[in-house]
């Protein structure tokens, strides 16, 4: 697991959704511009598109809806 700076404390991060955010990030043409809300909305959106398709998530985490977005639970500090 790896460790996420939230502002507040360091979260421990499951692997999954660390593999999925660094794949999104190689893919991503210009990763500079893929801030927090824009990475955890893509996030969310291929879990969403593995359910429809494949019947279960990518990373097998829940989902927080927040004001600007959906952020994984681990991010927020859930389990």
């Amino acid at each position: 697991m790896a460790r996420v700076h939230t502002g507040r404390r360091r979260r421990r991060v499951p692997k999954k959704l660390e593999a999925l955010a660094h794949y999104i990030c190689y893919k991503c043409q210009d990763p500079t511009v893929l801030g927090s809300t824009k990475l955890n909305k893509v996030l969310w959106y291929s879990n969403v598109i593995s359910v429809q398709t494949r019947g279960e998530t990518i990373t097998g985490e829940t989902y927080v809806k927040q004001q600007f977005g959906p952020v994984p639970k681990p991010i927020l500090g859930g389990s």
